[in-house]
């Protein structure tokens, strides 16, 4: 199996990425900030569905 890293929990950015999303929630500013999605909730969910389901 190919799997990146288990599953470890939601870091701090994640928190403060979602608490700036709620107020800035709009294309524009997700847009520059979709490096920070994909680092912060994106991978760490792809790996908890990889850990689910193993």
């Amino acid at each position: 199996m190919n799997q990146e890293q288990a599953f470890t929990g939601f870091s701090e950015e994640t928190g403060a990425f979602l608490k700036n999303l709620k107020t800035h929630n709009n294309k524009q500013w997700f847009e520059r900030h979709r490096q920070e999605y994909e680092t912060f909730l994106l991978k760490p969910f792809r790996q908890l569905v990889m850990d689910l389901s193993s």
